[in-house]
């Protein structure tokens, strides 16, 4: 998956009240100008390694055939600071200037989905293929109070995937993330409840997990990130990197853990 690096050209600003508060800001797309949620890469709850493990998801997610808002570099220069009149905004813009991380401001039309308690036909295969990748990456924020999901019409678009892969690199005491043990945080999912006592449909999902593996594309993500972004984290790439070595060895097992997990 390409990533486009986009120029930031005007603040339109704060993004929610959420944990992380990303800026809203228009930016220069060739001779487009379309607006980006984005995440910065030195805050109080965000850092240069929370933008890793948010691409890294988010190109992982549209590899598997799951939805997530267009990402892009967001390029924030000293001409846009100047322009932001409030000194607050301009001086917590001015520490992240450089590389950030954006993704397609999606609105209008776009609203978060009821959380239910069943789900049948394509909405159930759909929900197996978000779970089985929270699974995978070790996202613990896409709860039935926190589902991290847009809906528009009948597509859902994964969203915040700042925690992904962050349980592979803090975790202690390590725990192989094919194992049971790895992925208790899933009974807190937002689709745990309508799955629990199904067959999960993942025939296609696995296959494709399989394709990226023997292509080497998650090992290939890994070394096209931001030189700025991965400067100083190279141990904690060297743990995502063998939790994806160990996935890819280990998927019967892991394939049979997220089946468990639902019984």
């Amino acid at each position: 998956m390409i990533i486009p690096t986009v120029v930031a050209k005007t603040f339109l600003g704060w993004h929610g009240s959420g944990r992380t508060r990303p800026g809203r800001i228009e930016c220069e797309v060739g001779v487009d100008t379309l607006e980006f949620v984005t995440k910065l890469k030195f805050t109080h709850e965000t850092t240069k390694l929370s933008l890793i493990c948010e691409l890294l998801a988010v190109q992982l997610a549209n590899d598997l055939g799951l939805r997530t808002a267009d990402p892009a570099m967001v390029l924030i220069d000293r001409d846009f600071c100047e322009s932001i009149l409030e000194s607050s905004d301009r001086e917590r813009l001015e520490r992240n200037m450089g590389l950030n991380f954006g993704s397609r401001y999606l609105h209008p039309g776009f609203g978060v989905p009821p959380v239910r308690d069943s789900l049948a036909g394509a909405e159930l295969w759909r929900a197996s293929e978000i779970f089985a990748f929270d699974a995978l990456v070790q996202n613990v924020d896409r709860r039935r109070d926190n589902p991290n999901l847009l809906m528009k019409g009948n597509d859902l678009f994964l969203i915040d995937h700042d925690l992904a892969l962050v349980s592979s690199i803090l975790g202690i005491p390590h725990i192989d993330p094919w194992l049971p043990t790895a992925i208790t945080f899933l009974k807190d999912h937002v689709f745990y409840k309508p799955l629990q006592g199904k067959n999960l449909e993942l025939d296609g999902f696995r296959a494709k997990l399989d394709r990226l593996f023997v292509d080497g594309k998650l090992y290939e993500a890994l070394a096209n990130l931001p030189d700025e972004w991965t400067d100083g984290e190279e141990s904690n790439l060297d743990k995502i990197s063998k939790h994806f070595e160990g996935l890819a060895q280990h998927q019967d097992d892991f394939f049979e853990s997220v089946t468990k997990i639902l019984q």
